[in-house]
Formats: structure tokens, C-alpha cells, sequence
């Protein structure tokens, strides 16, 4: 069976920290799987960063820009039967503003079979 990573970028870039963290994670799950990010409103010279941080592995990436995009990936691919890890990062669930901004689609996609959250 085969699985898909699922990750946002898009509060994750403010730093040089951010990048560096972002840069050996996606490289870790690129290693293991097939990964999707949603960058939408990350700059286009970070998520250029990360792939050229990602060297050869970044062919195992894939990057989509809208919301529409990246949730529909994550539901096709757990429909499909495949296993799908959906990483959160401490932004995105802890942080008022970030948190309020993700409750629903959150809530939405723990509703989807084979999904683990991480």
C-alpha cells in the first residue's frame, strides 16, 4: 500500500528558521513518500529554496497553490484506498489567528478514511 504526505507551507516562511525546518522535514518525508504542500501565500523564492534545498528529491514534491487544490489531493488520494499523513505544524494549530483560519477543513478531513494526522 501506498502513502502520501500532505503539509502546509503557507505560515511557514517568515524565517530563516522556518526554512531550515521546513527544508530537512519535507526531505525526511520525501524519502519515505510521495508529498504534497500547499504553498499558497508562501513567496515563490521560498518554495524555490526548499526545492533546491531538496536537491534530487525534490521530484517527489509537489506543490499546489490553492486551498482547492491541496484538499482535493488529500480527499482523492484517501477515497482512493491509499494511506494519507497530514502534517500540521505548530502554526497551524496553535496560534489563534492560524488555528481559526483551519478548524474546518480540519474537522473536514478527519472525517476522511485512512487518514492520520502527525
Amino acid at each position: 500500500m501506498r502513502m502520501k504526505a500532505f503539509l502546509s507551507l503557507k505560515t511557514q516562511y517568515a524565517n530563516l528558521g522556518d526554512e531550515a525546518i521546513n527544508s530537512l522535514l519535507i526531505s525526511e518525508i520525501c524519502r519515505r513518500c510521495r508529498t504534497v504542500a500547499w504553498a499558497g501565500g508562501a513567496p515563490d523564492w521560498y518554495v524555490a529554496n526548499i526545492r533546491e534545498n531538496l536537491g534530487p528529491l525534490s521530484e517527489r514534491l509537489e506543490v499546489v497553490s490553492s486551498s482547492r487544490d491541496f484538499f482535493k489531493a488529500l480527499t482523492l488520494n484517501s477515497l482512493s484506498g491509499q494511506e494519507s499523513v497530514q502534517f500540521l505544524s505548530c502554526g497551524a494549530v496553535s496560534s489563534t489567528k492560524s488555528h481559526y483560519a483551519k478548524v474546518l477543513p480540519l474537522a473536514a478531513t478527519l472525517q476522511l478514511p485512512r487518514m492520520t494526522l502527525a
